[in-house]
């Protein structure tokens, strides 16, 4: 083995260290773009709660509703005016 053969182990502390310094000047890049990733993440895990939430609020109305007095076109309509609401409200509340 060479002296500079990385599958040592040697060295790679002083290689970490040199690349460090010279990622030194962008640490607030850095911070920004972990703070990004953890958000990501976060907003990634919780959205199937986001929208369980969404469609229990719109649709648990349909459960306890009889379909008499109700068109197929006038629950088609109410359908899709929930559906629009569902999407916006698991967009814009979290």
């Amino acid at each position: 083995m060479t002296r500079h053969d990385s599958s040592q182990g040697h060295g790679d502390k002083r290689y970490t260290r040199r690349l460090l310094r010279y990622a030194k000047p962008y640490w607030p890049w850095f911070l920004l773009a972990l703070a990004i990733i953890l958000v990501t993440v976060w907003l990634e895990l919780y959205q199937p709660k986001i929208l369980g939430a969404a469609v229990d609020q719109f649709v648990s109305k349909y459960e306890t509703a009889d379909n008499v007095g109700f068109s197929t076109g006038c629950h088609q309509q109410t359908r899709a005016s929930d559906l629009r609401g569902i999407v916006r409200w698991g967009l814009f509340t979290a």
